[in-house]
C-alpha cells in the first residue's frame, strides 16, 4: 500500500523545467549592443570564435563605448522604455558581453594635437550630418555619410595615409616633394615625374567633405543661429582635417631624415636623439599620506646614442638626473656637451655626430642652434654635422620608449622594498635593473649672463640645419630645396654640468642583450630579409598602425621600431 502511495505521488507531482536564455532574448540584447551608439568597429584586428558545431568564425574587433555594467544598465533602461518584460538577469548579460570580448574605450593623454583635433572634427561633422538629415537631406543620406564615408575617411588618415606618402609619388596628394615645396626658391623642389594618378581614398574624403558643405546651403534651418553654428562647425572641421593631413606629410618627411641617417651610418658616425622626460615623482615602498601630497618631481633628460659597429647598430642610453633644474636651452646645451664625453669614452672612433630632437624651445632656439659652433671646438675632435627637428606635435621617439622602460624598472625596484626619492636613489635603481644605460647625477650649470646673441630669422619655420665651417644651411623641410645659408657667429663657451656621480656601464651590443638572443645582423642585411627567414614562424608583429611587418625574435622587432621604417600592406 505504501508503495502505491509513493508511485501515485510521483505521478501527480507537477514537473518544472528551468529554461535557459531563449534565442529571442539573446538576439534582442545583441541587436542593442551592436548598434553604433553602444559599439564601434575597430579599424584593425579580428577575433576568432569557435561555435558548438566546431566551425571557427573570424569577425572584426569591436570597441565598447561604455564599461560592461553601464552597457547592461542602458539595455535594461531601454527594455523599460519599450515595455519589453522578456529580460534576463544582469549577470547573464555580463556573461554575453564577456563572450564577445570587446575592447573597452578608454581616455588617452598626451595625444598629437593635430590628430586629436582632427578626430574631434570628424565627430563634430557626424553630429552636423545628423542635423542636416533632419533638416531635409533624409535619414538614409545622413547615416550613409556619417557611418560609412566619414568613418572610412577618419580611419584612412589615422592608419594608411602616412604609409602612402613619398617624395616621388605620382599621386599629388601623396607626393611630399610637391606638397612641401614653398614659394621661396630656397625651399622649393621640382618634381621629375608627373602627377597623373589619383587616390580613391583621398578623392572619397574630398568628395564627402564637399557634399557636407553643399548640403549646408540646401536645407531649411529653424533659426539663423542654428544656420550660423552649423556652417561654422563645417568650415572649422574641414580646415582642421586638412591641417591634420598636412601634418602627416610633414611628419613623414621629417622622420625620413632620421631614417636616412640610420641607413647610411658609418663606423665613425653616431646619432644622438634627446628629449626631456616628464618629471619623475618620488616613490616610497611604504608612503604615508603626508609624503604623498605636494610632491616635487625630479627633472631627468634621456639621450640615446646609436653607433655603427661590425655586428650592427648598438645603442647606449644616457640619463641625466637633477634634484632640481630648469629645462632651458642652457641646461640642454650643457647636457649635450657632456654627451660628447660619453660618445668618446664609448667609441673613440666617432668624429661626426647627427642630432635629432623634438620641437621643444630648449632645443629649437637660436641659442641652442648657434651654440653648436662653440660645441664643435672640443678636445675629442667630434663635429656636429647636422641637427634635425621633428614636426611640431610629431616628436615621439626612441627616447619615450626608453623612458617608459626606466619607469617600469623603477616601479619594480620600489616594489622590492626600496625608495626612490632623490637623484642618487634614482641612479641606484636604474643601475640594478637595466643594461646599457648610463646615469649621471648632476647639478645644473650656472645661469649665463644676459648678452646680445645673434638671432636666426624665422627660426620657428626651419627644422633642419647643416653645419660647415662658419656657415649654417637651413631648410624648412628635409631635402626640399637648396636651403638658405647664413653665417654662424660663435657664442661664448658653453657652461658645463657639475657632475656629482655617474654610473659605469659594461658595454653590451644589442645582439648580446637578453632581449635579443639572435645572431648579430650584418650591416648589409635589411629588415625585409629578416622577415623572410621563416615568415610562418614570425610571432612578433609591429604595433605601428598600418605596418604589416612580423618578426621571429623580439630583438628584430626592437631594431625595426628603432629604425622607424614600416611596411605598407
Amino acid at each position: 500500500m505504501l508503495r502505491l502511495l509513493v508511485l501515485a505521488s510521483q505521478f501527480y507531482r507537477k514537473k518544472q523545467f528551468r529554461e535557459k536564455a531563449t534565442i529571442q532574448q539573446i538576439e534582442n540584447f545583441l541587436e542593442f549592443i551592436l548598434s553604433p551608439a553602444i559599439m564601434t568597429d575597430s579599424p584593425f584586428g579580428e577575433c576568432t570564435y569557435k561555435i558548438s558545431s566546431g566551425i571557427t568564425l573570424k569577425v572584426p574587433k569591436v570597441i565598447l563605448n561604455s564599461v560592461g555594467t553601464r552597457t547592461v544598465t542602458l539595455y535594461l533602461k531601454y527594455c523599460e522604455e519599450t515595455q519589453n518584460a522578456d529580460i534576463l538577469s544582469e549577470r547573464t548579460y555580463m556573461r554575453l558581453l564577456e563572450a564577445i570580448e570587446p575592447n573597452v574605450r578608454k581616455s588617452m593623454k598626451g595625444l598629437d594635437n593635430f590628430a586629436a583635433d582632427g578626430s574631434q572634427a570628424f565627430d563634430n561633422l557626424k553630429s552636423v550630418v545628423m542635423t542636416l538629415g533632419k533638416g531635409g537631406k533624409g535619414q538614409e543620406w545622413a547615416e550613409k555619410i556619417s557611418s560609412n564615408q566619414l568613418m572610412e575617411g577618419k580611419q584612412y588618415l589615422k592608419l594608411h595615409y602616412k604609409l602612402h606618402v613619398s617624395l616621388d609619388s605620382e599621386v599629388p596628394d601623396h607626393c611630399g616633394r610637391f606638397g612641401l615645396s614653398s614659394e621661396e626658391n630656397s625651399f622649393c623642389s621640382k618634381c621629375t615625374h608627373t602627377h597623373h594618378l589619383s587616390c580613391n581614398d583621398c578623392e572619397a574624403l574630398t568628395t564627402t567633405l564637399k557634399l557636407i558643405e553643399d548640403a549646408a546651403d540646401s536645407i531649411t534651418y529653424t533659426n539663423q543661429e542654428q544656420q550660423d553654428d552649423t556652417k561654422y562647425i563645417i568650415v572649422q572641421g574641414i580646415k582642421t582635417i586638412i591641417e591634420w593631413k598636412k601634418h602627416i606629410v610633414r611628419s613623414v618627411n621629417q622622420d625620413r631624415a632620421r631614417g636616412k641617417v640610420l641607413d647610411t651610418l658609418q663606423p665613425n658616425e653616431a646619432l644622438i636623439e634627446r628629449d626631456w622626460a616628464m618629471k619623475f615623482l618620488p616613490l616610497q615602498y611604504r608612503e604615508s599620506q603626508s609624503n604623498w601630497f605636494a610632491k616635487r618631481g625630479l627633472s631627468w633628460h634621456v639621450s640615446v646614442i646609436t653607433f655603427q659597429e661590425k655586428e650592427g647598430k648598438n645603442s647606449l642610453t644616457v640619463l641625466h638626473i637633477f634634484d632640481t633644474a630648469t629645462q632651458d636651452a642652457v641646461t640642454s646645451n650643457a647636457i649635450l656637451k657632456d654627451l660628447l664625453h660619453h660618445v668618446n669614452s664609448t667609441n673613440n672612433n666617432v668624429d661626426t655626430l647627427y642630432l635629432r630632437s623634438d620641437n621643444a624651445g630648449c632645443y629649437h632656439s637660436s641659442y641652442g642652434i648657434l651654440s653648436v659652433t662653440a660645441l664643435n671646438d672640443n678636445p675629442y675632435n667630434i663635429t656636429v654635422n647636422r641637427m634635425d627637428f621633428s614636426d611640431p606635435q610629431g616628436g615621439k621617439s626612441i627616447c619615450d620608449r626608453k623612458a617608459a622602460h626606466v619607469k617600469a624598472c623603477i616601479r619594480r625596484y620600489v616594489n622590492e622594498g626600496n625608495n626612490v626619492i632623490t637623484a642618487i636613489e634614482f641612479k641606484s635603481a636604474v643601475e640594478k635593473t637595466m643594461k646599457n644605460v648610463k646615469v649621471v647625477v648632476a647639478l645644473p650649470p650656472s645661469p649665463i649672463k644676459s648678452s646680445k646673441t645673434s638671432k636666426i630669422e624665422n627660426i620657428s619655420f626651419l627644422y633642419n640645419f647643416f653645419f660647415s665651417n662658419n656657415e649654417i644651411t637651413a631648410w624648412k623641410q628635409f631635402e626640399i630645396g637648396i636651403g638658405k645659408v647664413f653665417s654662424s657667429k660663435s657664442l661664448n663657451e658653453i657652461p658645463s654640468l657639475v657632475k656629482k656621480c655617474e654610473s659605469t656601464v659594461i658595454w653590451r651590443t644589442i645582439a648580446q642583450s637578453s632581449l635579443n638572443t639572435s645572431i648579430p645582423v650584418p650591416v648589409t642585411r635589411n629588415e625585409e630579409l629578416e622577415e623572410e627567414d621563416n615568415i610562418c614562424s614570425n610571432v612578433f608583429t609591429c604595433p605601428e598602425d598600418g605596418c604589416i611587418s612580423t618578426f621571429l625574435k623580439y630583438g628584430q622587432l626592437c631594431n625595426h621600431l628603432d629604425r622607424g621604417k614600416h611596411t605598407l600592406p
